[in-house]
């Protein structure tokens, strides 16, 4: 399932200390395969239908770019279903429904921790993604589909429990769907980590893209606060012109 995190729904891996776009040279354009998916066709002959080859969509630009835009894909997993981490740890987290309330527990070997999900009238899941954060450590994602909106809450682990990142004011929101303008904000995942969103600046394919971070004790400053920040570093703008068969960005 592509989750590249849309208008419509969530199309949206794991660092979120991956590299951006300050500090890069004019790298050479670069074209990688995207692994989502395009339309298929069939025969109009009286011979049965069969469905033609898959064509990639590619992505075009400078090498750092294309990473960033390249998507990765990320499956949103229902309640009962876990996580697996790639580092070989026994980390793991899935969600429960217990007493007519969602939970997302987190299990570290014998040590297990929950988080109640605020009541909602969409049904969560969580994507199959353990983000590294670094010292803040690691970092798992409750997502909710609602119409053409798609909300998603980063849980971390904070001094034994588990509990939800706070926003910071002026951020946009992490997920997908429409501005107050009546622009469009995507969030994906890439090879180049995430997660990443991008949003309409209101000029023909031009977009704000963003890189997300969670604060801990020790970073950002050197802060003891334990109250983990989710928050949204500036990138710049990205333009994105997209076609049947390719995905072409450029710095503007």
């Amino acid at each position: 399932m592509k989750t590249s995190l849309g208008p419509a729904a969530l199309s949206a891996v794991l660092s979120l200390a991956v590299v951006g776009l300050a500090g890069c040279g004019d790298d050479e354009p670069t074209a990688v395969p995207d692994p989502a998916p395009t339309r298929t066709s069939t025969s109009s002959s009286d011979e049965p239908d069969e469905a033609a080859p898959e064509q990639a969509i590619t992505v075009e630009g400078p090498a750092d770019l294309v990473r960033i835009f390249t998507e990765k894909e990320v499956a949103q997993l229902p309640a009962g279903t876990p996580t697996v981490a790639d580092d070989g740890t026994e980390l793991s987290a899935q969600l429960l429904e217990r007493d007519g309330k969602d939970l997302l527990q987190v299990q570290d070997g014998t040590e297990v921790m929950t988080a109640t999900i605020p009541e909602d009238s969409d049904t969560p899941y969580l994507l199959d993604v353990q983000l590294e954060l670094g010292q803040a450590g690691a970092g798992w994602i409750v997502g909710h589909e609602g119409g053409d909106s798609t909300r998603l809450q980063v849980y971390v682990v904070r001094d034994g429990e588990l509990v939800a990142a706070r926003t910071s004011g002026g951020d946009p929101d992490l997920g997908g769907g429409f501005t107050a303008d009546g622009g469009s904000r995507t969030t994906w995942f890439s090879e180049a980590g995430g997660p990443w969103t991008r949003v309409a600046t209101g000029k023909p394919d031009q977009y704000r893209l963003y890189r997300w971070a969670v604060s801990g004790p020790g970073e950002g400053g050197g802060t003891d606060d334990l109250a983990p920040l989710l928050r949204a570093e500036d990138l710049g703008t990205a333009c994105m012109a997209e076609s049947a068969t390719s995905i072409v960005v450029r710095r503007c």
